[in-house]
């Protein structure tokens, strides 16, 4: 049966990634939902809840609200909520139930705007989808109401491509510090609290600044992590990036100019201060580039993009792929068109790929090298497989398991549904001699064939809790260090990330992974 989950858990719904990406922004999130599950969608997919407060509250709807409506009591429960706590904005969402009845909440949206002014829209969500459909819905009703026109926009001339209309329209580009947008951040895929402060660092070497977060701030005890000012990029004279990746971004002399800033007091007064997320996001259209962190932020890249024509770069500066990430930002701002990096690696491993899963023809001698297959999300994934590829020169495979996958594989990699595919993939690439890792989340262990490797990597949105500690910073690990160790079947090391990286476990008969 196909798309059918009898061994693994599925990865958190909509509702909850609609919950996770409006956590911090200052609104008012509403459920249309059954009193009880509001423990799902925080105490159990959100860890923030417990650490920092949030305006998440459930209607309480019962079995007369489902069969009549109710309307009205929603709207009067909504507004009289609003009038108490003065949010930033109302967002309202809906579990199955109210979605197969076909409540008009458009229209609900529209009367709490009416009588509270406050700006209110609604979030289609149904609890059939995950993540990163609901996240992504999110953060594209932030983009619609919230950024305010930055750069200039014109009517397209039918005549020209909307890359030529884009360059035409364009001024010439001004010499600061390239200033960019983070977005698809939230702790379901970045769940370490050093992954922002590592990230906001990386930005900083490399020149250039964080407009906004999309939206996540970093944990407390590390806000002063994601707080870099100018005097640091002075400092550190051993970091590896300082001459390979921040001198590569500024090479063309058009681009640099270390002593200007941006002149605009808004854009300046978002970077320089504490402002609120959503008072970076109003000034977000002013970045001169988006970068796509997970797949969460595509939905609002798309937007951007077409709205202000502002490029995106799909991929994480995983460390050892930082010079490709910063080279893949600067190709985006002197061309205005966006980049996926780490789609395609061909050239990054320097071997042939078949444009299908199987392997080219190899050589006998060569039947047992290391390949690396990726499960999960796949902006994440594809930029660890570049990493792994880059430092080992090992095939990687990526297999997205998240919805709208297929817009970040590449030739060689697959979108997956349920878990016979999963098995019939992982089981082709071993038909054909390699000894084949997966990376991926440890509730991936139960539908790996016999004989294959397994480096953990949990995820939030899909194993939960259960491995929390586990959870390495993603900018900082480095995967491709077991590339070079040779492993048997009754290889049974322990799996805790260490110092030195991910150790490895091989699945032996049936025996469970965690």
């Amino acid at each position: 049966m196909r798309q059918v989950f009898r061994k693994i858990p599925v990865y958190t719904g909509d509702v909850s990634g609609v919950c996770s990406a409006l956590f911090e922004l200052g609104g008012m999130v509403v459920m249309h939902d059954p009193s009880g599950c509001n423990s799902t969608y925080n105490t159990h997919d959100e860890i923030r809840w417990y650490d920092h407060d949030s305006l998440i509250f459930l209607s309480g709807l019962d079995e007369m609200d489902a069969i009549m409506g109710s309307d009205d009591r929603l709207i009067h429960d909504i507004a009289e909520a609003a009038r108490i706590y003065s949010p930033e904005f109302i967002a309202v969402a809906n579990s199955p139930i109210p979605y197969i009845t076909g409540m008009d909440f458009e229209a609900v949206c529209r009367a709490v705007e009416q009588e509270t002014g406050i700006p209110s829209f609604y979030i289609s969500t149904n609890g059939m989808h995950d993540y990163v459909h609901g996240a992504g819905l999110a953060l594209l009703r932030v983009a619609e109401r919230f950024t305010a026109p930055g750069r200039q926009e014109t009517e397209q001339d039918p005549g020209l491509s909307a890359s030529a209309e884009f360059m035409k329209s364009m001024k010439p580009m001004k010499a600061h510090r390239i200033t960019c947008n983070l977005l698809g951040v939230t702790p379901l895929d970045f769940t370490n609290p050093s992954t922002l402060p590592s990230l906001y660092s990386k930005f900083s070497e490399a020149g250039a600044d964080i407009l906004s977060c999309w939206a996540m701030a970093c944990r407390p005890g590390n806000e002063d992590k994601c707080n870099v000012e100018e005097d640091d990029l002075n400092s550190g004279e051993d970091n590896p990036l300082r001459e390979e990746v921040r001198l590569n971004i500024w090479e063309d002399d058009q681009l640099r100019n270390e002593d200007s800033r941006p002149v605009d007091g808004n854009l300046e007064a978002a970077v320089n201060s504490r402002h609120s997320l959503l008072e970076q996001i109003s000034v977000s259209s002013q970045a001169d580039v988006n970068i796509l962190l997970s797949s969460v932020g595509f939905p609002a890249a798309e937007y951007m993009y077409k709205k202000y024509g502002i490029p995106f770069v799909a991929g994480i500066p995983a460390r050892g792929v930082e010079k490709l990430f910063f080279e893949a930002v600067r190709r985006a701002v002197q061309t205005g068109q966006s980049q996926y990096p780490f789609r395609q690696r061909t050239e990054i491993t320097g071997c042939r790929m078949s444009a299908e899963m199987g392997f080219a023809e190899t050589s006998a001698e060569k039947k047992e090298e290391s390949v690396y297959c990726f499960i999960g999300e796949p902006v994440i994934m594809s930029s660890l497989a570049a990493q792994t590829a880059a430092l080992t020169g090992s095939r990687t495979y990526v297999f997205g398991a998240t919805e709208g996958a297929a817009a970040f594989l590449g030739d060689t990699d697959s979108p997956l549904g349920g878990e016979e595919e999963i098995q019939a993939a992982l089981e082709h690439l071993m038909e054909n001699g390699c000894a084949l890792k997966v990376v991926a989340d440890p509730c991936y262990g139960d539908v790996l064939p016999e004989g294959c490797g397994l480096i953990r990597l949990p995820h939030l949105a899909f194993s939960g809790r259960i491995f929390l500690d586990e959870i390495p910073d993603l900018m900082s690990m480095d995967i491709a260090g077991l590339g070079a160790e040779t492993r048997k079947k009754s290889d049974t090391t322990n799996v805790i990330p260490g110092k030195e990286g991910l150790s490895v476990k091989t699945r032996k008969n049936q025996d469970r992974l965690y």
